[in-house]
């Protein structure tokens, strides 16, 4: 017998055929143990093993699923002597529905077998005669970024020389944008396309560095507009090297450990900045 089959043919006859929810779930447990002692045509189970495999709480709840499972034509058994346990046969459920619908089951059967067979085969070839190759991205590359959401990408597979996974710029856009929306509590859809025009101009690790700095001063104090203050920190580290996290060496200086005093300050600064 077939486990899979037999399972499939017992579905099918409960169609037509109606038998109690315990004499149902018997059945099953038949099947794996059959299925488990290599298919042998008499399998002994004791009454007390059955019961706590279908979880009955007595003895005749048992009695009465098998004798309806002996009465439905779907196995046999014989009960042993005091103390001995009982012997049962599992009847093929594909053969009684053979014999029940003529060719029409066997043919039924064939066919998806067929089908099932042919389709594996298919997609085992189609899949061994296709060469998948990864390229990995060595410099920033520019991409049109309208109306483009912020979604994962699969990671094409190497089949020769495995290398290090490299992410495309729309990937690293999109965790630039999650970063950003995460730092201003934004969800607008057009913050990809923001960033987006960010990282082209400045790359990965500028535009990184500078929403950390917008967080940094967030903390500080709410930013009414971040964008703005995003791109006055970009274009501010675009002067030269002096700066660091979006503020001049010279400016850093001026701010006083006071929290009121460096608030002011900053505000100062970057209003003079945005006008």
């Amino acid at each position: 017998m077939n486990y899979i089959k037999e399972i499939e043919a017992f579905e099918d006859w409960l169609e037509i055929n109606h038998l109690p929810a315990t004499a149902q779930l018997l059945w099953y447990k038949l099947l794996v143990l059959c299925n488990r002692a290599g298919w042998a045509e008499w399998l002994s189970v004791t009454n007390q093993a059955l019961m706590a495999k279908i979880g009955a709480s007595s003895e005749k709840t048992l009695i009465e699923a098998r004798n309806r499972l002996k009465q439905a034509g779907l196995i046999d058994f014989k009960t042993g002597k005091k103390g001995q346990p009982t012997k049962y046969k599992l009847f093929s459920v594909e053969e009684i529905l053979q014999k029940i619908h003529c060719k029409n089951y066997t043919v039924k059967n064939t066919v998806l077998d067929t089908v099932n067979n042919t389709v594996k085969d298919t997609v085992k070839t189609t899949v061994k005669s296709t060469d998948i190759y990864k390229h990995k991205q060595e410099t920033k590359t520019e991409i049109n970024i309208e109306n483009v959401e912020p979604k994962g990408s699969t990671t094409d597979v190497q089949q020769q020389t495995p290398i290090e996974p490299t992410l495309t710029a729309k990937e690293l856009i999109a965790e630039l944008t999650r970063f950003y929306q995460e730092v201003t509590g934004s969800s607008d859809r057009k913050d990809f396309a923001y960033v987006g025009g960010l990282y082209n101009k400045y790359g990965y690790d500028e535009v990184w560095n500078a929403i950390d700095s917008l967080k940094m001063r967030i903390l500080i104090q709410p930013v009414e507009e971040p964008k703005s203050y995003l791109a006055a920190i970009l274009n501010k580290k675009s002067f030269g090297k002096g700066e660091k996290n979006g503020i001049d060496r010279g400016f850093s200086k001026k701010l006083s450990s006071n929290s009121e005093q460096r608030d002011e300050a900053v505000r100062k600064f970057y209003s003079k900045t945005l006008e």
